[in-house]
């Protein structure tokens, strides 16, 4: 997972074809059941562009991608895009490393 920092960085990720970011909170212990399943994902496909946002130290960053997408903001959650377009997205017990696979568009 690629840290996420900045609301510039977030808006130079929108041109990418595929994009999945995760929304983080390192003090919560749903959110660390999703990371494990996050970095279970990224394990079975290290070809996935996934960016991780810490909600704690990064609310900017959260804030504008929520104002960006549409998608109101939660944590943990997960935000699959194509070329900035939100095409799925899930929260709490929903992230799963199997969602986040099926949310992906087929090749």
């Amino acid at each position: 997972m690629t840290p996420l920092t900045s609301t510039q960085q977030y808006d130079r990720l929108l041109l990418q074809e595929l994009s999945i970011i995760f929304k983080h909170s390192p003090t919560c212990p749903l959110s660390l059941y999703a990371h494990r399943e996050v970095s279970r994902f990224c394990e079975s496909r290290p070809d996935a562009c996934v960016y991780l946002v810490s909600v704690r130290s990064q609310r900017d960053v959260a804030r504008h991608i929520s104002q960006s997408t549409g998608v109101r903001h939660e944590s943990p959650q997960v935000v699959v895009l194509r070329r900035g377009v939100v095409l799925a997205s899930a929260s709490h017990n929903d992230i799963t490393a199997e969602w986040i696979a099926s949310a992906l568009p087929a090749s």
